[in-house]
């Protein structure tokens, strides 16, 4: 039988437990048959010594997901249903058809975090590959959630760097040291029912080769990413 002192104690403590919120996370109910508008624009500074090569790249897409609960894991099927690419140098302007990429699916494991695992990737046209890197076009898609809770309209903010040395094969058979340095800054507005509604990323990738065989001058490239995804009141089909 609870008195009334021991009664009110226990409402005096009530609002202490499970008051706190949890992590802010990706659930099946906001990405099944999430739309997604997304534009992607790139710039490219090759330089080998006083030689300069500057290259300009764009996609825009609408990219549609399907999710399912997996236990602690969601189970992502993706696909395009429109895309346009292009890509330009001092060579000219290309623009790919990507008409045969529609509806093939990508397919993989979100935990509820946002880092994802591949499973199967869907076949892409020679003629994409050449100017796009799409096989791995979920690995980022859909942004990293913090350790900590959104409020519902909150803006998160990310910044994060890496660097990161390897070596690349060149002449067919050549392995020469790389030096890649990666920084990244992001942005997102959360709802809690719909997840990430307008996210922003800038991903800047410098990669250097010292002078050496075959560079005698060494080689700095430079990419610079935007990409800005704004989710879509659509529904799904397929």
């Amino acid at each position: 039988m609870v008195n009334g002192k021991s009664l009110a104690t226990w409402l005096a403590v009530l609002p202490l437990l499970g008051g706190q919120p949890g992590p802010a996370r990706y659930t099946a109910a906001q990405l099944d048959c999430a739309t997604y508008l997304e534009q992607v624009r790139t710039e490219i500074q090759s330089r080998i010594g006083a030689v300069v090569r500057e290259e300009r790249a764009g996609r825009d897409g609408v990219l549609i997901l399907r999710a399912v609960a997996a236990d602690s894991l969601l189970e992502i099927f993706a696909w395009y249903d429109s895309l346009a690419l292009w890509r330009e140098g001092p060579e000219g302007r290309i623009t790919p058809d990507a008409e045969g990429l529609l509806g093939g699916r990508w397919r993989g494991i979100l935990d509820r975090a946002g880092h994802y695992s591949s499973r199967a990737t869907p076949f892409i046209p020679d003629e994409v590959a050449e100017i796009a890197e799409l096989r791995g076009v979920l690995q980022d898609f859909l942004p990293l959630l913090p350790d900590s809770a959104l409020a519902p309209g909150a803006t998160y903010r990310w910044t994060r760097s890496v660097a990161a040395d390897s070596t690349t094969i060149v002449q067919d058979s050549l392995a020469v040291p790389v030096r890649t340095e990666t920084e990244e800054t992001g942005s997102l507005e959360w709802d809690p029912r719909l997840g990430p509604v307008v996210w922003e990323r800038t991903v800047t990738v410098t990669a250097r080769i010292p002078a050496g065989k075959p560079f005698t001058r060494g080689v700095v490239t430079v990419l610079k990413q935007r990409v800005r995804v704004m989710r879509q009141e659509r529904g799904c089909a397929g």
